[in-house]
Formats: C-alpha cells, structure tokens, sequence
C-alpha cells in the first residue's frame, strides 16, 4: 500500500512487484534532485518522529509496568491487574504483560503448582 502511494508522489509512476524465487520491488525514480532530496528530508522527519513516539511510548509503558509491580505487593488477582493496568482484552493482558513478568522474574505465582488455579494471585518477585 505504502509503495504504491510513495512511488506515485515522488516518481508519478507505478512500482513493479515480481514473484519468484526472490522477491523484487522495481521502483521508477525520477532524476530530479529537489524529489531526491525532498523524499531524504522526509524520510529523516519521519524517522526522528518515529523514535520520539517509540521512546515516549517505551517510557510510558515502564511507568505502567512499575506502577503494575507496585501494585502487586500484595498478591493480585489477574483480573485485579488486568483492570488496574487498564486492559481490558484478558488474553493480551496475559501474553503480553502477564507472561513476560512472570519471565523476567518480576511477579511470582502465589500457587506455582497450580498456574491454572482461579486461586491464583500473583505478587511482585
């Protein structure tokens, strides 16, 4: 989608996509160095605003997390957790946060012989 919209501003001409044994994208360029140069300033702009949002998100997502961990002083149940992180989808709260907590060694399971159990809390490692 994105090579056809970019390829159509900066070329006006349509990109080729081949399949076979290797995948090939022809691009048409136009040799003007104002579009070259115009598609560099782009692609800089557009790269130092995807870094800012991926830091910023980063962060914020550390804040969430310790502010999680804090919580879980006390053992919490998942749903506990779940509602005060602010997910309310239960299987991505599982995989995405949950899992990978329990990974790193930063939650414990109150009940590790029984990780099913609807007992189960979990508490800050």
């Amino acid at each position: 989608m994105f090579v056809f919209k970019y390829t159509k501003i900066y070329s006006g001409g349509e990109p080729e996509l081949i399949e076979g044994d290797i995948f090939k994208t022809i691009i048409p360029m136009k040799n003007d160095t104002k579009t070259i140069n115009n598609l560099r300033t782009d692609t800089t702009q557009d790269s130092t605003q995807d870094s800012t949002q991926v830091s910023t998100q980063v962060g914020a997502q550390d804040d969430r997390l310790s502010m999680l961990l804090d919580f879980c002083a006390v053992p919490r149940s998942r749903d506990e957790m779940q509602q005060m992180f602010g997910i309310s989808t239960r299987e991505y709260f599982r995989k995405k946060v949950l899992k990978t907590l329990l990974e790193s060694g930063q939650l414990k399971m109150t009940i590790p012989d029984k990780p099913n159990s609807r007992n189960q809390k979990y508490v800050r490692g």
